[in-house]
């Protein structure tokens, strides 16, 4: 739903608070003293939003603010995540405490002398410094016009010099100031709604009548602002965590200040709101805060954004097209110098420096070509993004000739050509020193090549998906160093190494090197017969891996514990039934195989805990008309079954699951199944539950339209219910014989007729 906001009042007041009233259920309401109140619609709009509280029906709007109320207040605006340790004698664990410790950590209350004051009244300039720091409000100049504003603290004055020129606040009719009285909770709340012009604490859609000329707060993920124009800050606050706030057709003439989740952009127009009666409730709202600062007491001042050094360098997609500034972890960095909305000109700029730099990724960025780091003493934080290389890019980031190079927190996805050595690398590192911490890349031929450079492990470097495995170490032309990887087996990941056979690390040309280029230990290592040698995280595949050809080779590699890889070289025509009772991979490696079985059962796979049939046809030959269960494969109580990319044809059935998890990938064909695909159930004395998951691309079945007989169905529903079967989107047909009917298509339209 589409919500449409429209702005808060301004009132000339001279207040400057935000806060509410002391613990109690929250919620929006016209209090009974403020509905003649001056400052009755800030208080409404900011009751709508949950962030002030009455008292048992009333507002008290003239009473003073304490402390505590303020940082209540603030906190229920920003939703701060983080709180730091309690060191003041004066603060027990009471209803404000989190929110205090909150504002402590984020610089927004500081305190004195092991003592926080959280009951003591809020003054006005204490007030106007604790909402300045909030939303990085700062003054080009130290001096206000006040009468009174040699009475000004001068860890005050450039607050509330910044709120007054910002229009926020006002003075008194005499021209005063008074910095010292107590700030009310009728002023508080109206500096508030001065300040915040759109307010977004809840995932929505949302659009505004107006230009919202202000400070825009977002505290929770998954808001999508329409056709805005926002005539200032947009603040992205910790509340965001990790989610992401779209701005869809929208415009910030000022800074983003992310605090925390990530700004996407989408193109839209702005649109035009009918002239209905806007809500009595409007979403507009607060401003950033910096994560450092101090609190209104008697020290510190200023927002406690700084301005980021040159060396210190943003990359952040949303900054295409945008110029000024933008403030991220308390830093104000300026558009063009160090923020960039592509990698090229940040590592163009961190080279230039001639210094120690940091480039940290915002945003996911998909790329066309490679991406080439030449300089030294760089860190390069993906921040937990993913660089996505298009297809037909060979190499992802090439380090050349760098020395002291971080690479952290980053995902590479190539998508190189498969079933072919392209020498596509996601990470290339020549004649470099560097640094890989917690990096995953899928996609290439290998994850990374270490070429007469110097590459050390640290954290997770997770290298599964990629084709020819994982890091090659080697000497390539032309390069005068000898290569080093160093690290542990714990700082490894590779999940593919079973499925493919392909090692975790490998040294190319041997015959140049020695082992001592690779020093990571708790690997094993493997001779191979191409001048290599291959390391490998778990078992060496080369050593459990059977290649049969015929139903005897077939039979033995199965009932061999040692053997945990099958593949199957030839078709092959099984004289028996042929059981399976241990975790094994059963595949073809090119063209699919077939394996037949004469009239009778195919595969039964018996309470094994992993097993995956994958790239094979199986089928039962000669099947008397009639149903005989002749299933071309069958699980019993088989805790983890994949079936990918497999035929099963000629049965009854093509597959029973039976108390079994079956898993559907790729394309599972039971086309050619006298009574039906695959069958779900729970048979005589089988304990466990089945259950079949997939999507209806993973099944096929050519035989549905003319049968009429179900791609899936379950047997003895009244034991079981649908939900055994993980398949969405398939049509439903319930039997009378105790069955439910799945297919693919257009259901029968007389299920009576579905014998």
């Amino acid at each position: 739903m589409v919500k449409k906001i429209r702005k808060g009042i301004i009132v000339p007041a001279v207040c400057l608070s935000l806060l509410a009233s002391t613990p109690g259920n929250i919620f929006a309401a016209n209090f009974e003293d403020a509905e003649n109140h001056w400052a009755h619609e800030a208080i409404n709009i900011w009751s709508g939003h949950e962030v002030i509280q009455g008292f048992e029906g009333a507002f008290r709007p003239d009473d003073s603010i304490s402390r505590a109320e303020m940082a209540v207040m603030i906190n229920r605006i920003m939703n701060y995540q983080d709180q730091a340790e309690n060191t003041f004698e004066d603060l027990s664990d009471t209803w404000y405490t989190d929110a205090i410790l909150k504002l402590v950590k984020h610089g927004i209350m500081q305190g004195h002398d092991n003592q926080i004051r959280p009951e003591d009244p809020v003054t006005r300039e204490e007030a106007l410094v604790m909402i300045a720091r909030t939303l990085g409000v700062k003054s080009k100049q130290k001096s206000v016009s006040f009468q009174d504003s040699d009475k000004i603290s001068d860890w005050a004055l450039e607050a509330v010099a910044a709120m007054t020129e910002k229009g926020f606040i006002h003075g008194y009719e005499d021209g005063s100031f008074r910095p010292g009285e107590k700030m009310t909770r009728a002023c508080s709340v109206t500096v508030i709604n001065n300040s915040i012009k759109g307010f977004y604490n809840k995932p929505g859609t949302y659009q505004a009548e107006e230009e919202l000329n202000g400070y825009v707060i977002v505290s929770s993920p998954d808001v999508v602002l329409e056709g805005m124009t926002i005539n200032g800050d947009l603040i992205l606050s910790p509340g965001v965590k990790d989610g992401t706030v779209t701005l869809k057709g929208s415009s910030v003439s000022g800074e983003q200040i992310i605090m925390g989740g990530n700004v996407e952009s989408e193109p839209g127009s702005p649109t035009t709101p009918p002239s209905a009666e806007p809500s009595a409730s409007p979403s507009a709202a607060p401003s950033s805060t910096p994560d450092s600062g101090g609190s209104g007491g008697s020290s510190g001042g200023g927002s406690g954004v700084q301005t980021a050094a040159d060396t210190d360098v943003l990359v952040n997609s949303s900054y295409a097209d945008k110029t000024g500034s933008i403030t991220y972890n308390s830093k104000r960095y300026t558009i063009g110098k160090n923020a960039f909305d592509n990698l090229e000109a940040a590592i163009a700029q961190a080279e230039t420096l001639n210094k120690k730099a940091n480039i940290t990724l915002l945003s996911d960025f998909s790329l066309s070509k490679t991406i080439i780091v030449q300089s030294s003493d760089l860190t390069f934080d993906g921040n937990q993004h993913t660089l996505t290389f298009d297809t037909g890019v060979k190499d992802g980031l090439q380090i050349v000739t760098g020395q002291n190079i971080l690479v952290k927190d980053l995902s590479i996805q190539m998508q190189d050509e498969t079933n072919k050595w392209n020498g596509s690398y996601g990470i290339q590192a020549y004649q470099s020193a560097v640094t890989l911490k917690d990096v995953r890349v899928s996609g290439a031929d290998a994850a990374v090549l270490v070429n007469g450079a110097n590459v050390t492990l640290e954290g997770i470097v997770d290298v599964s998906g990629n084709e020819f495995g994982g890091i090659e170490v080697s000497k390539g032309v032309g390069v005068e160093t000898l290569p080093k990887l160093s690290g542990s087996a714990e700082n490894l990941k590779n999940d593919s190494e079973i499925e493919t056979g392909k090692p975790t690390i490998w040294i190319d040309k041997i015959s140049e090197l020695n082992e001592d280029v690779v020093a990571v230990t708790g690997l094993n290592k493997f001779a191979a017969d191409n001048d290599q040698v291959h390391y490998f995280l778990g078992k060496i595949p080369a050593e459990i891996t059977a290649e049969v050809k015929n139903s005897g080779e077939l039979e033995a590699a199965l009932q061999n514990p040692q053997i945990e890889i099958i593949n199957i070289a030839e078709d092959i025509v099984a004289d028996k039934t042929l059981s399976v009772s241990k975790s094994v991979i059963i595949r073809s490696l090119a063209d699919a195989k077939t394996i037949s079985f004469e009239n009778k059962k195919g595969f039964q796979i018996e309470n094994a805990p992993n097993v995956t049939f994958e790239n094979i046809k199986l089928e039962i030959t000669g099947d008397e008309e009639g149903w005989q269960s002749l299933y071309v494969l069958q699980a019993y109580g088989a805790s983890n079954v994949v079936l990918k990319n497999i035929t099963a044809t000629g049965g009854d059935a093509g597959i029973l699951v039976n108390g079994a998890v079956v898993t559907l990938e790729g394309v599972v064909d039971v086309s050619g199944n006298e009574f039906g695909g695959i069958e779900v159930a729970k048979g005589v004395g089988v304990e466990s539950s089945p259950r079949l998951i997939g999507e209806t691309a993973n099944l096929k079945n050519d035989s549905e339209a003319s049968s009429k007989k179900p791609t899936v169905w379950i047997d003895k529903v009244s034991e079981l219910t649908k939900a055994v079967v993980e398949i969405t989107g398939m049509n439903e047909v319930e039997k009378e014989n105790d069955q439910l009917y799945f297919y693919l298509g257009e259901a029968p339209a007389d299920p009576d007729a579905v014998k």
